[in-house]
């Protein structure tokens, strides 16, 4: 399945200039991967969002514990 983020205005403290600046410093960080894109507010404006896809079963809970102590590695701010 696909989850779609807005893309954080930080990481660690680090700007986050847009959302493949985000997924690049994802990757270094944590080994995370995800798809940056720009998208489309409401008036229409840029905004840009990152796309994960999972693709192992997140009910295992070896799998689970792992995605989460990665995440809970880096402060993120929106």
């Amino acid at each position: 399945f696909f989850m779609l983020y807005h893309c954080p205005k930080t990481i660690d403290g680090e700007a986050v200039s847009d959302s493949e600046d985000f997924n690049k410093k994802m990757i270094n960080k944590i080994g995370l991967v995800g798809v940056p894109f720009t998208g489309q507010d409401e008036t229409g404006a840029p905004e840009p969002f990152i796309r994960y896809s999972v693709c192992s079963d997140f009910l295992n809970p070896e799998f689970e514990q792992k995605v989460k102590s990665a995440l809970a590695s880096v402060k993120i701010e929106y």
